[in-house]
């Protein structure tokens, strides 16, 4: 592809068509773009092979993976065809929909494109789809041509899936979000004009009172704790331990490595995270270089309590010789599954309610609340990119009994002497 490139640009410049030398270039740099994003997909070049037809065998370049639980194979004479049907398959659309293509059909579409951002987790994707199934699916909507979806059609939806007040508005903007990214798409690639999916203002409805928010009550945190530490030190008992000295989320705690902390500053910095993603069919750990808050709000410095600090030094005793800190068995760190089964296993042990990892660091935020930290300051501590994300924990916070005097007070009147 190379000489042939150099050999057209000759031509062109020797016959003084800049026109044609720009348009040229234009298709040099797409190629480059769409073989770059195939190897970037793949990992590797296409593999080079012949195919016997008849008597004789056929030279061609070949990408196989699965998708969504099919096999799908990319197939051509040169390896430039390749990345061409690599690159329709994934991001132009040209996947043979129609122009009047249904919402189902371009959400489709839409969602393997989605799922090559690798930001998130393969658990979000697959929470997207059930959310897709459970709000969407059976809809009047999903068989409409997505051009013809209105405003007042996607009104006419949330008013029937809210209902009157059966629904949370958290709950809501699932599907809502949904709608916006498969808006998003259809635009893009010229299915409709707009994404009316925007301007669904949710503010509208009633929605149902969100139920308090139930994590780890400070008898229980304790209990538990004064359990695992009276258990033989492994990784998976200080991993628990250590999460409870943090705000962290769970893919941040597990792809802390020991240049991410200092001992002697009493610091460690947060500035990746540890995802399962499914490559090729299989789902695989990939550690990003940036967290789930973003690639500048995420990256933070927390400080280390004495616990945290007497926590890692064990670990280091344990694991000192390897990258990651929370490193079991192999190359990579504890998943968050194996994590949670080995928290719920203590939790049942010492007779207390269990709560996921989520939840740990639920606690965390909460009690900076509680004490009275600033919300700016608690959001950069949490990696969050919104203050309005932060104060959703202030929001949903523990309830805590307010003594007799404080609430007199506060309301009861005072009579005269």
């Amino acid at each position: 592809m190379k000489n042939l490139a150099n050999a057209l640009l000759n031509e062109m410049l020797s016959s003084g068509n800049l026109e044609a030398v720009e348009v040229a270039i234009e298709k040099l740099k797409r190629k480059k773009e769409q073989k770059d994003f195939a190897i970037q997909q793949f990992g590797d070049e296409p593999k080079h092979e012949f195919k016997k037809k008849g008597d004789t065998y056929q030279e061609q370049y070949r990408y196989s993976t699965r998708i969504s639980g099919k096999q799908v194979s990319f197939t051509s004479k040169t390896p430039e065809g390749v990345y061409q049907k690599v690159w329709d398959y994934f991001n132009t659309g040209k996947r043979h929909l129609a122009k009047n293509a249904s919402l189902a059909e371009v959400f489709e579409a839409a969602f393997e494109v989605r799922k090559l951002d690798h930001s998130k987790s393969s658990e979000t994707y697959r929470n997207e789809k059930i959310d897709w199934n459970r709000f969407l699916k059976e809809s009047k909507l999903v068989k409409m041509p997505i051009k013809d979806v209105s405003v007042y059609d996607l009104t006419e939806f949330f008013g029937d899936i809210i209902g009157r007040g059966c629904l949370t508005k958290k709950a809501a903007t699932k599907p809502l979000t949904i709608l916006k990214y498969t808006f998003d798409y259809a635009v893009e690639n010229g299915y409709c004009e707009h994404n009316i999916a925007r301007e669904v203002n949710l503010g509208r409805y009633n929605f149902k009172a969100k139920e308090e928010v139930d994590i780890f009550s400070d008898d229980e945190v304790d209990t538990l704790l004064t359990y695992i530490e009276s258990l033989p030190q492994t990784v998976y008992t200080l991993a628990v331990r250590l999460d409870f000295c943090f705000n962290m989320r769970i893919g941040e705690l597990r792809a802390l490595t020991w240049d991410d902390v200092d001992l002697d500053s009493r610091t460690v910095r947060i500035h990746h995270q540890v995802v399962m993603q499914e490559v090729n069919g299989k789902r695989t750990t990939i550690d990003l270089p940036y967290t789930k808050g973003g690639r500048e709000s995420g990256i933070r410095e927390l400080h280390l309590s004495d616990e945290a600090v007497e926590i890692l030094l064990e670990l280091k005793k344990i694991n000192g010789h390897k990258h990651y800190i929370l490193q079991s068995k192999g190359k990579l760190p504890i998943t968050t599954k194996h994590f949670n089964n080995h928290l719920r296993a203590f939790c049942d042990e010492c007779g207390v309610t269990y709560h996921s990892s989520h939840k740990v660091r639920y606690l965390g935020i909460t009690k900076m609340f509680e004490a009275g930290i600033d919300e700016v300051t608690i959001q950069k501590s949490a990696g969050h990119s919104t203050i309005d994300m932060t104060r959703h924990y202030n929001r949903d916070r523990r309830a805590c009994s307010v003594d007799v005097e404080v609430w007199n007070n506060l309301f009861g009147r005072q009579k005269r002497a």
